[in-house]
């Protein structure tokens, strides 16, 4: 059994995924079905995920789906997560954004996402206090 009382506070690894299209300078986002803003796809690792670029690889599938292709993952960088689950709590998240760049093939909304859409990348900049989920926008 373990000591819930006498434990180490936990760092949860997550990744989120910062797919471009080149082509038209759109960046593919996602949008839960709680929320009204949009946010760069991705999540918590698995224990079965054998790095964080396989952990980006595998999230991005399940929710941006199986016919969207894309390069293979570029790291960018990594910050803490202000993620309002853990405000109150010792416990964090620690995320590492990679880089996807769109190949050929369509994204389809899956797994905890409601909708996907593309945006373009310069809109994003004047507006995206109004697009953006808090926490993603670092």
């Amino acid at each position: 059994m373990i000591d819930t009382k006498n434990r180490w506070p936990v760092s949860y690894q997550t990744v989120d995924c910062f797919v471009i299209n080149r082509k038209t300078n759109e960046i593919l986002l996602g949008r839960k079905p709680a929320e009204n803003k949009f946010r760069l796809l991705g999540g918590f690792c698995d224990p079965s995920d054998l790095s964080l670029e396989s952990a980006a690889k595998r999230e991005l599938k399940e929710e941006a789906g199986t016919n969207l292709e894309v390069s293979n993952p570029v790291y960018l960088f990594s910050n803490r997560q202000d993620d309002p689950r853990y405000r109150n709590s010792e416990d964090k998240i620690l995320t590492a954004v990679f880089k996807f760049k769109y190949l050929f093939g369509f994204a389809k909304a899956g797994d905890d996402i409601q909708e996907i859409k593309w945006m373009d990348g310069n809109e994003l900049s004047v507006l995206y206090r109004d697009l953006i989920v808090e926490t993603h926008i670092p």
